[in-house]
């Protein structure tokens, strides 16, 4: 069992979406400082009840169970800051949100720009039924297991682009 499915559905979650695939090292490099971080991370000098996960080695997941404490503005930069510094530290952009992860059909994450999304429909490495991960803004875990992967047809993306 995954530890974000230990935690609330109601917990708020920060996505934060590699720009590649994370290589084995770097996974670990993730989650063992993202622990230290997670067993630090304060908010009004109060510990917090997170977690922090890396998923299909791209996503890097923190969920907060706000029920004892909340994460204020300083706790969301000290976050946003750890983020920085953990992708400066390993040369990884984890803040291109034009950058679009979505399931190959191998099954795996792979990568394209938005401003590709014609050419790649046209040559049919990607459809309308493709599945994207387009919503880093879930609010919750909930809404991450329901609502942030879609079918391009679903998504953003259709409302921009000419999908077919």
């Amino acid at each position: 069992m995954s530890v974000l499915e230990k935690m609330p559905k109601n917990s708020r979650v920060w996505i934060y979406q590699s720009n590649r695939q994370l290589i084995t090292n770097e996974v670990e490099t993730i989650k063992s400082k993202g622990d230290i971080f997670i067993k630090n991370w304060t908010s009004h000098e109060k510990q917090m009840n997170a977690t922090i996960e890396v998923e299909q080695d791209v996503f890097v997941i923190v969920a907060l169970d706000e029920s004892s404490a909340g994460a204020s503005g300083c706790g969301i930069d000290k976050l946003v800051k750890f983020i920085q510094v953990i992708g400066s530290e390993l040369k990884i952009d984890f803040f291109n949100r034009l950058r679009i992860a979505y399931l190959n059909n191998e099954g795996r994450v792979d990568f394209f720009n938005a401003s590709s999304i014609d050419v790649l429909m046209e040559k049919g490495i990607i459809n309308n039924d493709s599945i994207i991960f387009c919503n880093h803004q879930v609010g919750n875990l909930h809404e991450m297991q329901t609502i942030w992967k879609q079918r391009i047809r679903e998504s953003w993306l259709s409302h921009n682009y000419s999908t077919k």
